[in-house]
């Protein structure tokens, strides 16, 4: 059976460090006469947009890539998916809205405040965080994503659907994501914990199929990182654990959240 991923509903109760900035927010916008649906606007709680990515329905021009077929369960997308909804009710046990979303990110161009790819790697693979950069394109592929990567489309090419922008704002915020998710992550990737592969910290540009990531073209998010949680094989023991690796990445998208609404 094609696995499927459900529409998260979240409850709209914040944490108290949330609180206090979605009242300041509703203070702030109907001072002087203000609207009330500004004032509702401003106390809304943040959405992060979470993709298990390679899970069907896929992105056009990538649906032949079905991600790792190997892990601890089986294959990339059962982590994916595992590892997406454990985050999504972490979240939403702090007031945060999500959206979870497969490889097709829905609604396309979707606002928000975060967006956070959840990958793992194939065998020999990194374990890192990327995140978007301004002036990075999405590279092309023959056919539906075979082949060699291609910063212009192949006469074969699959058509994409339309790309979002990524500016230097857009690239800072997410720099400071992707390094928050670093360093907590990296304190969970031991071998205590089953890790043996090394964790990469924030990928460089370099990685072209992390900072040149489809999904970052797809959304308007404030701040968009990828999260390749591990490796295949290596890492298995540790790519088991999925309440101790969604909950380092649910702390890190929280503490983000919070220092951004204070800058």
């Amino acid at each position: 059976m094609r696995p499927t991923i459900p529409q998260v509903s979240w409850s709209s109760a914040l944490p108290s460090g949330l609180v206090a900035i979605a009242a300041a927010a509703s203070v702030i916008a109907t001072a002087g006469g203000g609207e009330p649906g500004a004032a509702a606007a401003a106390a809304k709680p943040p959405l992060v947009v979470v993709q298990a990515g390679h899970v069907a329905p896929r992105e056009p021009g990538y649906r032949w890539q079905t991600g790792s077929g190997s892990g601890p369960f089986g294959n990339e997308r059962a982590f994916n998916i595992r590892v997406s909804r454990a985050l999504a009710k972490r979240l939403r046990k702090h007031g945060i809205r999500v959206r979870v979303t497969p490889g097709k990110i829905s609604p396309w161009a979707v606002k928000a405040d975060v967006f956070v790819a959840v990958h793992h790697d194939s065998p020999g693979g990194v374990a890192g965080v990327g995140h978007a950069h301004a002036g990075a394109r999405e590279f092309f592929y023959h056919g539906d994503g075979a082949g060699e990567p291609s910063p212009t489309p192949y006469a074969d090419t699959v058509r994409h659907r339309r790309a979002t922008s990524v500016n230097t704002i857009i690239e800072r915020r997410s720099r400071r994501l992707a390094t928050r998710i670093s360093v907590r992550m990296a304190t969970l990737f031991t071998v205590g914990n089953g890790a043996r592969s090394g964790w990469g910290s924030v990928l460089p540009k370099r990685l072209v199929r992390t900072s040149n990531y489809y999904g970052f073209r797809r959304t308007r998010a404030k701040a968009r990182v990828i999260v390749e949680v591990g490796a295949a094989g290596a890492d298995d023991r540790y790519l088991r654990k999925v309440d101790l690796i969604a909950a380092g990445l649910s702390r890190s998208i929280r503490d983000y959240l919070t220092a951004e609404r204070g800058r």
